[in-house]
């Protein structure tokens, strides 16, 4: 999760995927995210900005059923390895070339129908400037929609704690600016609660996994010690298990 301009999702891929494994993250995205699927009829262009591998727009692709010939894909995303990988991934869901690209592009060949944007809006540089740009690919009545967390968010606060230590404020955005952002953009925009778990067993190197998918390579720049210990509240059972939340965004 380090900084989406930086293309340096690809180093910390493997706990990512740790993180993915022990969550229900992706499954409380995808139940929020399916209300909005049923005013979408093929054909449909999705954008998908931030796509990593693809493992979180596969499933959300396996519950649109969508006809591949109906579905045209354009992908964004930094990482040469994890965007190699989505485009892999995601062709069999389409009967169109996949366009991708490091950085989204200046011109689309048509508009948007959808724009999908998990939890990938805290690393651009410029909040609502990545917003309106996103917003300004749909076509009238498309949507975009996105996942944020704010402080109410066991993950962000840990990034509040581990910046924090160095007295530093969190670099990243988080989705306690979206609502100014979206009010000064103008945008008609609604949210709601979307609460999962994070459970795993209770070692060193598993939290550090947690810690990596964070903090990325900055890690090694925090006193760890106080970063570990911030798991220390949610052990149970040798294992660690985390209740949180955060806000899924429908933005028109």
């Amino acid at each position: 999760m380090d900084d989406f301009s930086k293309s340096a999702f690809d180093p910390i891929l493997d706990d990512y995927a740790f993180f993915e494994a022990h969550s229900t993250e992706a499954e409380a995205d995808l139940k929020a995210y399916a209300a909005y699927l049923p005013h979408l009829d093929s054909p449909v262009h999705l954008l998908d900005f931030g796509c990593g591998t693809g493992s979180f727009t596969r499933l959300f692709l396996q519950q649109t059923n969508w006809p591949p010939n109906g579905l045209e894909l354009t992908l964004v995303e930094p990482g040469d390895k994890a965007r190699s990988k989505a485009a892999e991934t995601l062709q069999p869901f389409s009967g169109h070339s996949i366009r991708h690209f490091a950085a989204l592009p200046d011109t689309l060949e048509r508009p948007c129908d959808l724009v999908l944007a998990n939890h990938v809006l805290y690393f651009v540089p410029d909040l609502a400037h990545t917003i309106h740009a996103l917003h300004s690919r749909l076509r009238p009545g498309g949507k975009l929609l996105t996942a944020m967390a704010g402080s109410e968010n066991a993950l962000i606060q840990c990034w509040e704690l581990g910046f924090g230590l160095l007295d530093l404020d969190v670099p990243y955005f988080s989705g306690n600016n979206m609502p100014g952002v979206l009010d000064q953009l103008e945008l008609t925009w609604r949210r709601e609660a979307t609460n999962f778990v994070i459970n795993f067993p209770d070692t060193p190197e598993n939290r550090l996994k947690i810690l990596r998918f964070l903090f990325g390579v900055h890690l090694a720049n925090f006193p760890q010690a106080p970063l570990l210990a911030f798991f220390d509240p949610y052990r149970q059972n040798g294992d660690i298990w985390i209740e949180t939340s955060h806000f899924v965004y429908a933005i028109e």
